[in-house]
């Protein structure tokens, strides 16, 4: 997907996955906190929809894991 930051990217998701946008973003647009982005393995901290994104880069979208074992 081409794009120059993160924003680009999504909506050209979004275009291509009608939806998809709102499964990862909050009412004001912003990336959920439940949901953690990684911009060629290095987690964003805070990220941003105007984080850069380099060609040929990959982004993961990591949703947050609970629950386990009890002790």
């Amino acid at each position: 997907m081409d794009g120059h930051n993160l924003r680009d990217v999504i909506n050209g998701l979004d275009r291509a996955h009608p939806g998809f946008k709102a499964l990862i973003t909050d009412e004001r647009g912003d990336i959920r906190g439940e949901i953690a982005v990684a911009i060629n393995s290095e987690i964003i901290e805070g990220g941003s929809l105007l984080d850069p994104v380099p060609e040929d880069a990959e982004i993961f979208l990591i949703p947050a894991i609970g629950g386990g074992a009890p002790a």
